[in-house]
């Protein structure tokens, strides 16, 4: 997960709690600290739910870095508009694990990972990751090909045409 610190936004608690029930995989949190309290109230539950397979690495500034170690991209918002990290994320051919509860989501989601329901389901979750992990190369070349929809080639040729 690459985001601000801000839980009551991009809840980051529903997928620090799944993580209880995929122990073979590692949740690796990367972003700035946005809200102090938030962040605290996530170290509890990691703490009082004992999830050892969660890690806080703090803001970067090596995104593409960061998502070449990773192997699929998580994204538990309650709402967005077209976040450029799932973006970034397509075009570095990670599987996408998202949850419907915005409108571009179903754009960013078609055959290169799994689309949640908008109303949360851990069990649910939980399947999708391993079903990225059963069939990753599949969804990764599909993630790498509707990433190119965003190749800067591709978007300066439509606002070429756009301005024409």
């Amino acid at each position: 997960m690459l985001a601000r610190i801000d839980n009551q936004h991009k809840r980051f608690d529903l997928a620090i709690r799944a993580m209880k029930k995929l122990k073979d995989f590692t949740l690796d949190i990367y972003g700035d600290i946005y809200n102090q309290e938030d962040m605290e109230f996530l170290q509890k539950v990691i703490e009082k739910e004992n999830i050892t397979n969660v890690n806080f690495k703090g803001p970067t500034n090596k995104v593409k870095e960061k998502l070449d170690d990773s192997g699929i991209f998580i994204m538990t918002s309650d709402f967005e508009g077209y976040p450029i990290a799932l973006i970034e994320a397509m075009r570095r051919g990670l599987p996408i694990v998202l949850r419907n509860t915005f409108d571009s989501a179903q754009d960013i989601v078609i055959n290169n990972g799994v689309l949640l329901e908008k109303e949360w389901n851990e069990n649910k979750f939980v399947e999708g990751v391993k079903e990225i992990y059963k069939n990753y190369e599949y969804y990764s070349e599909n993630s790498k090909k509707l990433g190119e929809r965003h190749n800067p080639e591709v978007i300066k040729k439509e606002w070429d045409e756009l301005l024409k």
